[in-house]
């Protein structure tokens, strides 16, 4: 299946870092030439009572308001993409869509025209945008969260799309990156639910989702834990490919333990 519409599917893959020198340093050494650095706020807004719905790229309604300053000012739309004939939905895969361009009062304005009237949100970063061969590269670090970094490629069909995940991910990994730290969805909507977690109906749906998140790196990790111990020298002795998957899965099921007990929370307070 082509890209029908004749626009670029952009691609993303993002993770959080502890160190964004580091990483900056890591980047410009394979030749990354810095782009632009700005700092802005992303207002992010959706119909009333339809919050849920919005924080997932599925719905094709994400919008937000990139204020650059108050008078320099787009409002987007971020449409997600489909990769198979079921209809599953690719995370981290979009098209986005400039709608209107102003200031901010009329961005707002254009918004609530449209019926996007419920403010859910306002994320304040600065972003260093690198350019690695056909690889861009975002390094955000935002006023009140984790530093993350960020791997964008663009592709002009949906066959494509593995493929270049794949490449973000090798590539992230090359740069030290962990597995747990990586998000195959948009950061955007791990902070939307972690600030709008207090709709017990937000943070079901958040939660669960990271449940399943979870319980496949879960099986993945036992599967590579069990290669190690074979493999990797004299079982679980001297073995620091085992150690370090060992450290994974104690983490991970602190992680499943915890989400379990604020999913029971949950149901006994519903």
């Amino acid at each position: 299946m082509t890209n029908k519409n004749n626009k670029q599917i952009v691609v993303e893959l993002r993770a959080w870092i502890e160190n964004p020198d580091q990483v900056r340093n890591q980047i410009k050494k394979l030749g990354a030439t810095l782009e632009h650095t700005k700092t802005f706020t992303d207002h992010y807004y959706g119909r009333e009572g339809t919050a849920l719905d919005l924080l997932w790229e599925e719905t094709g309604q994400a919008v937000r308001i990139r204020e650059c300053s108050p008078k320099d000012c787009e409002v987007f739309k971020k449409e997600g993409v489909v990769t198979t004939k079921e209809g599953k939905f690719a995370h981290g895969a979009s098209k986005m869509s400039i709608l209107f361009k102003g200031n901010l009062k009329d961005s707002k304005k254009f918004l609530e025209n449209n019926g996007h009237t419920q403010h859910l949100l306002d994320i304040k970063k600065t972003r260093e945008t690198y350019t690695l061969g056909l690889m861009g590269i975002c390094l955000d670090e935002f006023e009140r969260f984790c530093p993350a970094v960020e791997v964008i490629l663009r592709v002009n069909a949906v066959e494509e799309i593995p493929n270049a995940k794949e490449k973000s991910l090798k590539f992230l990994k090359s740069l030290g990156v962990k597995d747990y730290n990586i998000e195959s969805a948009s950061i955007t909507n791990k902070i939307l639910v972690s600030q709008l977690s207090r709709d017990p109906k937000i943070r079901k749906a958040a939660l669960e989702e990271q449940l399943k998140e979870h319980e496949v790196k879960l099986k993945e990790c036992l599967a590579k834990r069990g290669e190690a111990y074979v493999l990797g020298g004299d079982g679980w002795h001297d073995n620091p490919a085992f150690e370090a998957l060992e450290a994974e899965y104690d983490f991970l099921i602190s992680r499943i333990r915890l989400i379990k007990n604020e999913l029971l929370e949950l149901r006994t307070t519903s």
